[in-house]
């Protein structure tokens, strides 16, 4: 038996034989007890540093032991945590290299963590990657096998499976998710195609498989679809590289991939070529212009790398003319450029005309092009076909030999950028696949005419296209010289006057050419002056003077008043948003009028008037009209006086509940804005602290609390500070009242509020309720503060005894008082202590909004079982302790695990042990393997001496049997024939087990335990011959009612023929007696049709009878 193993490396064993297990060898028996501790770890680095170590033993140290733990390694696949389920992965990919046979167990594995849509986004890349690697280890595997055995295509199924799903992943949303099927698709490629001489293939990959290797009749792999396969691969993903809503971070993984493909295998290098010439002058226009840059780079990066490879020597041209576009020096071209001895002397030429001066050498820079234009040419016919690029570059390379102007037009000039080399043949052929990359980019594809008709064609196209740019640059050279002419033109003639002219002009005067007009006119001209001016707002703001109208229609109507205010109320009010700043302009040249800033017309007292009414319209009108009430708040705020009744509409404002919150920051704002008149506004605000609507009274106490926090402001509020006094003396219903509207107040106080620290520290007697209900108002949602943990301590040890008081400040308690403070909390009443519990554990459910609880759940739990039965009844502990059972999310099976574990190494051994075991095993079967250790530990510390276990191991075992039987044969013989004497029914199940025993196993029991088992006791006996009997008399009662049951079945078949007789004797006599009645009527019939004769002779007959007798 494997006694001396923790409690924890037995965790998840089960065995159902119920054996103990055998003893295993040293690093498998670490591995057990490594694997068995990283189920019980909660905290992910522990547990994966837990695995890191099964996998050096089992990978690196003895790979024998891979198949014995593998599967136990895989369960951890299912764990929440997204950490180790990588590692899972990792495990899976370094054990496959290690044994490829492995292949067919965990790939089903790997295909379940891919295709599951809630997976995290981690693990999907990191199965990406294992798969990147495992798919040329199973290819290679399959290859290389002699034979073909059936879980061989069943792995290569599920690989092709998962590639095909990988494969649709470049369409995923996620960033890093494609940037992981980029790589994979690079290896794919690489390994469906063969290598060549040329082939530049690193180190660490020279051991991989290629398609060269793969043999052309092989039953599994399809050389020809898996070589078609990698070309439509390479296909697609020339074709995401030049999507135009690709990713820089996409792009420049795609062009990395590129340059990999065409290194290590240049059958590829003319498309990846062409694939960045296309790029180059197609880059996606989704890209910033710090991305654009980082992908030039990238790409140049790229290109001199490609110049670095031996095969690239034929597309030197094109890649050469690409990098100077880009930026490269020929100094970094020439330092990066292959030079194969046959080909020096070419590269040479091409440098030098490279580096030459165009002024100077333009015919010797003509000269060396010519063989780089027929090595491109020759470039389709030995290596791949001409693509329609190529065809469609050599038709636009002779247009490109036009005539240009001898001065750049304004314009171009002032937008150019020079180019070196520009206008040798190099330079034309790379602009001319340029285009060529453009028109097939659109859809035009390249004419099949021979070589004289398209030079026909190229000469008239250069004819004309010289024609045109002729035109074109014709056209701007003399846009210059039209619009001076145009300026010339419209520039006004100016007038001329004598001096003499001057001296006869006679000085104009208002007066002489009007005549003054009647009231009722004047005012209909200033209201009509007034409105066209309002009507003109578009006009004002597309002239820009919106401000100088704005001005103007303000002073007018201040100037003015009456008719002219209500008409410009009216305007404002047909579209306030718009208007609000003509409003604001209003009120403030009233104020100005009524300080005397601008010419007067009225008294003070009128301007005064004027101005109230003007402020006052307006809230009242934004206050009805207007819902965002953000306009109400900034007019308040920015008018430069709050005339009473602007005030008292405010105080309404705030009554409103659908604007309270923002009428009350309006308050606030104004009692710390305007100290001059701060104590109007904290007026208005105190008042409405006992305002009778309960939304408003409560915003307007939490508003005065927090001016309440200011030194200036706490002589002007009062606070009362005897509520707990008052409390005392006042009567059930007032307390009650008091209670309920507390919460508001408090919880705007704060904990930290001295007041109520003062308070808490002198609880008057009679108050303790009202502390309480404070103190849970406070330590609801957050947790209790050190200065007030401390002032409750020390009221519950010094003053108040009662318990109630430390449950609102549990969380901020030590471990030791919260322990002591267990057995009176847990005699409170069944709510009350459903609280407590929730206090503690509620940290443990992911809630730490109050706090962190000092207890863990396994500490509560063990705290409750080590509760001394003097201090607190059994039936309380026990309601306890199911009340942290009903958590079954905070006591998981590792949570009871730990319990259970710690409360065995208690002395004297607890109580309610055995049954927190029981129980724990009815919430969770797996625990049966760990039970069944605790059993055995039992036993070695003489559980019998303790009669409430003893009886609990006893219920435990005949719950677990058989599992238990193995237990129970290690008991001594007498403690084993007490358990039969308590539980007979165990004996006979034991004994059959024991029968079933191998001679060899039966030697190891000892005689005693046998005989115990063979041997029936009287009382057993009498028990026995009991049990015969009433299993006898059973048997009888079985018969008799069974014949009962067979007489009642005849009895009913009986009496369901008699009744069906008797319907029948029925329906013949009702028959019977319709015939009788149909021959009585017959009868009757024939009676009543009497002949005349019969008739006259019993008429005698009547008469003779009717006569008198003689005497």
């Amino acid at each position: 038996m494997a006694v001396n193993r923790s409690i924890a490396a037995q965790f998840f064993m089960e065995e159902e034989d119920g054996m103990a297990p055998e003893k295993l060898e040293s690093l498998s028996d670490k591995v057990v007890d490594l694997l068995n501790q990283a189920h019980l770890m909660t905290k992910d680095v522990q547990k994966i540093g837990n695995l890191k170590q099964v996998q050096e033993l089992i990978v690196n140290r003895d790979t024998t032991l891979l198949d014995s733990f593998l599967d136990e390694m895989l369960q951890f696949q299912h764990d929440k945590s997204a950490d180790v389920k990588k590692f899972v992965v990792g495990f899976i990919e370094e054990a496959c290299k290690k044994d490829t046979e492995l292949l067919s167990n965990v790939v089903v594995h790997l295909n379940m963590m891919l295709s599951d849509v809630t997976q995290n986004v981690a693990v999907v890349k990191k199965v990406i990657l294992c798969n990147t690697q495992l798919y040329k280890v199973a290819l290679k595997w399959i290859c290389k096998s002699k034979t073909i055995r059936e879980k061989m295509e069943t792995t290569w199924d599920v690989m092709t499976e998962m590639k095909n799903k990988i494969k649709a992943m470049l369409d995923s949303e996620n960033d890093g998710i494609r940037t992981h099927v980029i790589k994979f698709l690079d290896m794919l490629i690489v390994v469906l195609s063969s290598k060549t001489v040329d082939s530049d293939v690193p180190k660490k990959s020279e051991g991989d498989v290629s398609l060269d290797q793969i043999p052309q009749n092989h039953p599994i792999l399809k050389y020809e679809e898996l070589k078609s396969e990698g070309q439509s691969t390479f296909e697609n993903l020339i074709k995401f590289m030049a999507s135009p809503s690709i990713t820089s971070v996409n792009l420049m993984a795609t062009m990395g991939t590129m340059t990999t493909i065409g290194k290590q295998r240049p059958i590829f290098l003319s498309k990846v070529v062409q694939a960045f010439e296309s790029l180059h002058v197609n880059l996606p226009p989704t890209l910033a212009k710090s991305q654009v840059n980082s992908v030039r780079k990238n790409l140049k990066m790229q290109l001199l790398s490609l110049l670095r490879h031996p095969s690239s020597v034929e597309f030197h041209p094109q890649i050469t003319t690409l990098l100077t576009d880009l930026g490269a020096t020929p100094q970094e071209i020439s330092k990066n450029i292959a030079r194969p001895a046959e080909t020096s002397k070419r590269a040479r030429t091409v440098d030098e005309d490279a580096t030459a001066s165009t002024s100077k050498k333009a015919k010797l820079s003509e000269e060396p092009a010519v063989p780089s234009t027929s090595m491109v040419a020759k470039k389709p016919t030995t290596s791949s076909p001409i693509s329609d690029v190529d065809l469609m570059a050599e038709e636009i390379q002779p247009l490109l030999n036009v005539a240009l102007p001898d001065t750049m037009p304004v314009h171009f000039q002032a937008t150019y950028t020079p180019v070196e080399s520009a206008g040798n043949n190099q330079q034309i052929l790379h602009l001319s696949r340029m285009m060529a990359t453009q028109f097939v980019a659109a859809g035009f594809q390249p004419t099949s005419k021979p070589a004289s008709t398209a030079d026909t064609a190229v000469t008239s196209s250069q004819s004309e296209t010289a024609q045109g740019i002729q035109t074109v640059v014709g056209g701007l050279t003399r846009k210059p010289e039209e619009a001076s002419k145009k300026k010339t033109s419209m520039t006004p003639i100016p007038m001329v006057s004598t001096q003499k002219g001057v001296r006869r002009i006679k000085l104009f005067k208002l007066s002489e050419v009007t005549k003054p007009l009647s009231e009722p006119v004047l005012k209909g001209l200033t209201i009509g002056a007034a409105r066209r001016i309002l009507d003109a707002e578009k006009k004002a703001i597309q002239g820009g003077v919106s401000e100088v109208r704005t001005k103007i229609i303000v002073s007018l109507v201040t100037l003015f008043g009456e008719e002219l205010s209500n008409l410009l109320r009216d305007f404002i009010f047909e579209d306030l948003r718009n208007r609000s700043e003509l409003a604001f302009s209003w009120v403030f040249h009233e104020y100005c009028s009524y300080q005397g800033y601008m010419p007067k017309t009225t008294d003070k007292e009128q301007s005064f008037i004027r101005y109230d009414n003007c402020l006052t319209d307006l809230l009242k009108g934004i206050k009805e009209r207007d819902t965002r009430e953000g306009l109400f708040s900034h007019l308040i705020l920015e008018a430069p006086l709050l005339t009473p009744n602007a005030l008292e509409i405010l105080k309404e404002y705030c009554e409103d509940e659908s604007h309270v919150y923002i009428g009350m920051s309006t308050l606030r704002d104004l009692v710390l804005k305007r100290p001059a008149d701060e104590l109007n506004y904290l007026i208005v605000l105190l008042d409405l602290t006992f305002h009778e609507k309960p939304d408003v009274r409560n915003q307007a106490v939490q508003f005065t609390k927090r001016l309440y926090e200011r030194p200036k402001l706490r002589e002007t509020i009062e606070l009362s500070d005897k509520l707990a006094t008052v409390y005392v003396a006042t009567s059930a219903l007032i307390k009650r009242t008091v209670l309920r509207v507390l919460e508001n107040p408090v919880r705007g106080m704060g904990m930290g509020s001295p007041e109520l620290l003062l308070l808490v520290e002198n609880c008057p007697k009679g108050a303790e309720t009202l502390i309480t209900r404070m103190l849970h108002i406070l330590t609801d949602k957050a947790p209790p503060s050190s200065e007030l943990v401390k002032r409750v301590r020390d009221l519950y040890h010094k003053r108040v005894s009662d318990v109630r008081f430390l449950i609102p400040v549990l969380i901020g308690l030590e471990k030791i008082e919260v322990i002591a403070a267990l057995p009176k909390l847990i005699k409170l009443n069944p709510i009350v202590v459903k609280e407590v519990f929730h206090r503690l554990l509620m940290s443990h459910q992911g809630d730490n909004s109050a706090g962190q609880s000092p207890l863990t759940p396994a500490e509560l739990l063990i705290a409750l079982h080590k509760i001394d039965s003097s201090k607190c009844d059994m039936k309380s502990i026990i309601k306890a302790t199911s009340l942290c059972f009903n958590e079954k999310i905070i006591y998981t099976q590792e949570v009871l695990a730990v319990v259970m574990q710690q409360l065995m190494e208690q002395n004297p051994i607890p109580t309610l042990l055995m049954r927190t075991v029981i129980q724990s095993l009815s919430m969770y079967p797996r625990l049966i393997g760990f039970v069944m250790n605790i059993l055995q530990r039992l036993i070695i510390r003489q559980v019998w001496k303790q009669k409430k276990v003893w009886e609990g191991f006893i219920k435990c075992c005949q719950r677990t049997k058989p599992q238990s039987f193995q237990v129970l044969l290690q008991l001594p013989s007498a403690q084993l024939k007490n358990v039969f004497e308590m539980s007979p029914d165990l004996r006979e199940p034991l004994l059959e087990h024991v029968q079933l025993f191998t001679q060899h196993q039966r030697g190891h029991i000892p005689k005693s335990v046998m005989e115990v088992l063979e041997t029936l006791t009287p009382e057993e006996k009498k028990a026995s011959e009991a049990r015969k009997i009433e299993e006898m008399k059973k048997g009888e009662i079985m018969k008799q009612q069974e014949k009962e049951a067979q007489q009642l079945t005849q009895e009913k078949i009986y009496q369901q023929k008699l009744a069906e007789e008797r319907l029948k004797q029925q329906k013949l006599l009702q028959e019977r007696i319709a015939k009788e009645k149909e021959l009585k009527l017959l009868e009757e019939q024939k009676l009543k049709e009497v002949t005349p004769e019969e008739e006259s002779m019993e008429t005698d007959q009547l008469a003779i009878l009717e006569e008198p007798m003689e005497s």
